[in-house]
């Protein structure tokens, strides 16, 4: 197993925060690499909810593993595993990420495989951060 963990802190409050990772149609607005998301089942995410996103070109198929709106979101994508959790701090959200990556090629590769998931979880907190201090603030 490979584990990446990491903060970051957005000029923006948990609600505008929440508003852009909390629905899988949006993340194309924000995310690059990914073009397309829809809910597989319902509209929104609750526990057991299945998903489907487009990324680099591939559909990836999740599901969520938790949800307490509009503090944390946890979700697994095959042998992935990402959660967040939202800190409001007045104006600002402090944003605390993990992913872990499970199987045997992660247990073969560790030292690659964490290095591949610290770098994923800083490219999806860091646009995470740019799209939410660019969107107009929600109350």
């Amino acid at each position: 197993m490979a584990l990446a963990r990491q903060e970051i802190t957005i000029n923006a409050p948990p609600t505008t925060v929440w508003s852009l990772i909390g629905d899988v149609t949006k993340w194309p607005s924000w995310h690059g690499r990914i073009t397309s998301g829809r809910m597989l089942e319902g509209d929104e995410f609750f526990p057991g909810a299945t998903f489907q996103f487009t990324y680099d070109g591939k559909p990836v198929v999740g599901t969520i593993i938790h949800i307490e709106r509009p503090k944390r979101l946890a979700w697994r994508c095959g042998n992935i595993r990402q959660s967040v959790r939202l800190e409001g701090l007045g104006t600002q959200t402090k944003v605390s990420a993990e992913r872990e990556v499970s199987g045997f090629m992660a247990s073969l590769r560790k030292g690659k495989a964490q290095q591949e998931a610290a770098q994923g979880l800083k490219e999806w907190l860091e646009a995470l951060k740019a799209a939410a201090e660019k969107a107009p603030k929600s109350a």
